[in-house]
């Protein structure tokens, strides 16, 4: 990790510049802010820096590096968890980064909750041009992530992905052949063109980060990049302008780093060595976000402070996240280095159907089962009252189902897979009871529950409903067993 040496001073930093955020440097044309790298072309940046997403103020890809992209689009196939090719295994796309990163991406941290239905991985689950057959999108990314904690192989996110995101959905580290990464770092304080200003350091941390990624997932073919979305609405520290846009040069730099080693042109003493052939996997932009404010981007982008939550950081669930999901899913579906991978053909939905019941109650009321891809939910619907389901699912591989219902532990069916028409029968399952707290975890505090309540019922003064497990309006004996058959569970119960 390397040291950040202004932790120090962050407080009186962060009054200041709460006080008095840094002004935006103007554009060449005079305006009030910068232009975006994609309009600016090869007009300069505070007179200094150009332009373009790529080398010469364009935003179209170099040939050569181009066609190093397309071929490793090319070579990326479905691999099993040791990462050997296997036409029944998947291509995994990971996301790493900060809070916007997965928000956007997915709306909640790791697999805690399903993903947010207008994020980018909720979107991609139902979308009909995926392949939802090979690929598994998994989130990595996570609230205070910054920069610096990814910039290692043995930082603690990489081990987190492994045991929380990838095992539990039987995937393997070998699996991961494309990375989109957004990154950040916090309170920074020198802008351009100080030779010590934050898009150097965040050029030389990218630069760690991508030969970190390189060791961790050793057949990783490609990184796509985005920098930050608009920061002038901020009225926090934590990130404002110019330093958004300045990552977004620091983002072009990293990439115009490789593409010019790759041409013989030598190693970027910031970014370090960028051999996509020994040193770090291929990479180039994905979807460019920034916009400047309420002035449209030549595409039309704008971001109006509808699009942020309070903060003026980060994008808001029902109107920012949607605008990126929108603009990540049109690249990953249209670009030619991402199409061959994360497109397939389409199909019939089929259906997943089986039984399930709540451990010491005559009917499943409360019972909720769901359909989940990619941590994304995909159809829900309650339990009938003889515990049978039967949801709708489009083809594809990776589906997981889950069952809970108040009470009682949630149950877990991974790796589902649906022929086009098809249907997936699952075995019959039982959920656990005994978590009157609903924290997950059959323990003393569901005894003590069930202790302060014994001997209730329902119109007693002072009922609490949550220690009547078994759902019969009296607290007692059999509420009591069910935490005593169960006590030490913990969910997800994985079945069958």
């Amino acid at each position: 990790m390397r040291p950040i040496c202004f932790l120090l001073l962050l407080p009186a930093l962060a009054w200041v510049l709460f006080l008095s955020p840094p002004a935006l440097a103007e554009g060449p044309d005079g305006d009030n802010g910068p232009q975006p790298l994609n309009d600016l072309g090869p007009g300069l940046y505070l007179g200094q820096y150009q332009g373009g997403l790529y080398p010469g103020g364009s935003n179209t890809m170099p040939p050569a590096h181009a066609q190093e992209g397309a071929s490793r689009a090319a070579g990326i196939q479905p691999l099993d968890p040791a990462g050997q090719p296997d036409p029944g295994g998947h291509i995994v796309l990971l996301s790493i980064g900060i809070s916007n990163a997965m928000q956007e991406f997915c709306g909640q941290p790791r697999l805690q909750k399903p993903c947010h239905s207008r994020s980018f991985a909720a979107g991609a689950a139902q979308h009909p041009e995926v392949d939802r057959a090979h690929l598994f999108i998994v989130n990595g990314a996570a609230g205070g992530q910054v920069a610096s904690l990814w910039d290692d192989p043995d930082e603690q996110n990489y081990d987190q992905i492994r045991d929380q995101m990838l095992v539990p959905q039987g995937l393997g580290e070998a699996q991961v052949q494309v990375v989109w990464a957004k990154m950040g770092n916090p309170y920074p304080t020198v802008s351009l063109p100080d030779p010590q200003a934050d898009a150097y350091a965040m050029l030389a941390f990218y630069g760690d980060i991508l030969r970190a990624l390189t060791v961790r997932y050793p057949n990783l073919q490609q990184v796509f990049l985005s920098s930050r979305i608009y920061a002038g609405y901020s009225t926090i520290a934590l990130n404002p302008e110019p330093f958004a846009y300045e990552y977004g040069l620091a983002t072009k730099w990293l990439i115009e780093a490789q593409i010019n080693q790759a041409s013989g042109g030598g190693v970027d003493p910031i970014a370090g060595d960028l051999d996509y052939d020994s040193a770090v996997p291929w990479v180039a932009w994905g979807p460019y976000l920034w916009a400047d404010g309420l002035n449209p981007r030549s595409d039309g982008l704008t971001w109006v402070p509808a699009d942020f939550q309070a903060d003026g950081v980060h994008p808001s669930a029902t109107v920012g996240v949607p605008k990126v999901r929108d603009l990540m899913l049109d690249f990953f579906t249209q670009d030619p280095m991402a199409v061959p991978w994360f497109t397939g053909p389409g199909g019939q939905s089929g259906a997943i159907t089986g039984v399930a019941d709540l451990q010491g109650r005559q009917e499943p009321s409360g019972a909720l089962v769901r359909v989940l891809l990619w941590n994304s939910v995909i159809a829900s619907s309650a339990l009938g009252a003889n515990g049978a389901y039967s949801l709708p699912a489009p083809p594809g591989a990776g589906y997981r189902l889950v069952v809970e219902a108040p009470g009682y532990l949630r149950v877990d069916h991974p790796g589902i897979s649906l022929s086009p028409g098809g249907s997936a029968v699952l075995p019959a399952v039982q959920l656990p009871g005994g978590d009157g707290n609903d924290d997950g975890v059959i323990d003393i505090l569901d005894l003590s529950l069930i202790g302060g309540q014994y001997g209730l019922g329902c119109g007693d003064p002072g009922w609490d409903p949550r220690p009547d497990i078994n759902g019969d309006c009296l607290v007692n004996i059999s509420d009591l067993s069910l935490v005593g058959s169960n006590y030490g569970l913990q969910e997800p119960i994985f079945w069958p």
